[in-house]
């Protein structure tokens, strides 16, 4: 019974925890078997643009969490980015390019932008609906709600200068 309690009490923790659920997924670009090893996220640098050198694409990589509020999405775009470069280290890679990162409400996306580009969305077009946190405005409104960041890039292997 104190077993059955004490893995109760851990979900309850763990349901209730104040820290971001990112996930992240890769579907490589290159056959499984190739003799790429791998290699850590601290190898793994982020190119806002494609690197001045050779580089090969590996595997496409997927990073998303949803954020709560905007007091804590710095740090939540940040883990993103780290999931982004384990993934990336995880295929055998050693950057991370063309970075898209796309906000949804919902079931709409509402803003699509490259990484880089830094701006609030805009959440007055969406229409009032049933269920939402009230405030003095509509904007205010679906301020209030949880939205999903999900972040999509490429990983690349780079090999020699040009």
């Amino acid at each position: 019974m104190k077993f059955v309690s004490v893995i109760l009490v851990l979900m309850l923790c763990y349901g209730c925890s104040t820290g971001p659920r990112i996930s992240g997924s890769k579907v490589m670009l290159i056959p499984t078997n190739s003799s790429l090893e791998t290699t850590s996220a601290a190898q793994v640098s982020i190119y806002l643009q494609p690197p001045n050198m050779e580089y090969k694409e590996i595997a496409l990589l997927t990073a998303s969490a949803v954020i709560g509020s905007y007091e804590n999405a710095a740090q939540v775009e940040s883990a993103l980015l780290e999931e982004l470069k384990t993934q990336a280290a995880f295929a055998g890679g050693n950057g991370v390019t063309d970075i898209v990162r796309e906000v949804m409400l919902g079931d709409k996306v509402i803003t699509t932008s490259k990484w880089g580009t830094v701006h609030r969305p805009d959440l007055t077009a969406f229409e009032r609906r049933p269920g939402f946190a009230t405030g003095t405005s509509q904007r205010n409104q679906y301020i209030s709600t949880e939205y999903l960041v999900i972040y999509r890039s490429k990983a690349i292997l780079t090999t020699t200068a040009k």
